[in-house]
């Protein structure tokens, strides 16, 4: 198999520019195929490296702060007495709970959303916008938003159809002519 030579502008290299200002030689290079993909492989390892160095650095704040979080919490409740301590843990299981049923709500009115959007054949990907604190309030919003969609796809339907009505074949009387009719289906 012959190699594939592709011509290469280095980046930073300097190119030439217009009249009215200095010319600077652009630098071109020829490499193989198997040059270039490797040079592409490599710029590729070298973004993917830093992304993940990136990543990793806020990770590590993120954790730090979440470690200096717990231990703080952790001698606050070290200096409570044993039924403050109970009241204080059991005042955050109560909380955690309360997070855990609020999400499991949110979802279940999400899917509830999802599934009247799709039984009225309206996009399904709305359903997050329409979603209320309560299941009534999105079947409520799901209805209003159905409306405005037909409203607006009902405005959209006229807005192309508008313009001047076809004859239709019919004579000058106002009778339709079944022969007019008939030879232009023809001429189709």
């Amino acid at each position: 198999m012959p190699e594939t030579i592709i011509p290469a502008v280095i980046p930073g290299a300097p190119a030439v520019k217009p009249e009215g200002q200095p010319a600077i030689v652009t630098e071109k290079i020829t490499m193989t195929q198997a040059d270039f993909d490797a040079k592409l492989q490599s710029e590729a390892d070298k973004r993917v490296n830093q992304a993940l160095a990136t990543n990793k650095a806020k990770w590590d704040v993120e954790h730090e702060a979440a470690i200096v979080t717990e231990r703080a919490e952790a001698k606050r409740l070290a200096l409570m007495s044993v039924t403050e301590r109970e009241k204080e843990l059991e005042k955050q299981r109560v909380s955690q709970l309360d997070d855990r049923e609020n999400k499991l709500n949110r979802r279940d009115i999400q899917i509830t959303a999802i599934n009247k959007l799709d039984a009225e054949s309206l996009p399904v990907s709305f359903a997050e916008m329409l979603i209320g604190k309560t299941e009534a309030e999105t079947l409520v919003n799901v209805g209003t938003f159905q409306k405005a969609w037909q409203k607006e796809i009902d405005d959209e339907v006229t807005k192309r159809l508008k313009g001047k009505t076809p004859d239709g074949g019919s004579a000058p009387g106002g009778t339709v002519d079944m022969n007019a009719l008939i030879r232009g289906a023809g001429r189709k």
